[in-house]
């Protein structure tokens, strides 16, 4: 029977925890794109209503506000 020594034995366990780790940061690094595409769809929507807004005002349409 080979003996193994304590490096062989524990080399499949870092292999192990180095890839949930690399699991894990994929994880985090899709929530953070997430978040930053969230932000960027607000300000994209922040334009076009600024842009709609300029475009109506310019056209000499009144826009009715609510209270």
């Amino acid at each position: 029977m080979p003996s193994l020594t304590k490096a062989k034995a524990v080399m499949p366990l870092r292999a192990l925890c180095s890839c949930n780790s690399l699991v894990e940061l994929s994880d985090r690094l899709a929530e953070i794109m997430a978040y930053h595409a969230s932000g960027l769809n607000l300000v994209v929507n922040a334009i076009m209503l600024w842009n709609t807004a300029r475009f109506v005002r310019d056209q000499g349409i009144a826009i009715p506000f609510q209270d």
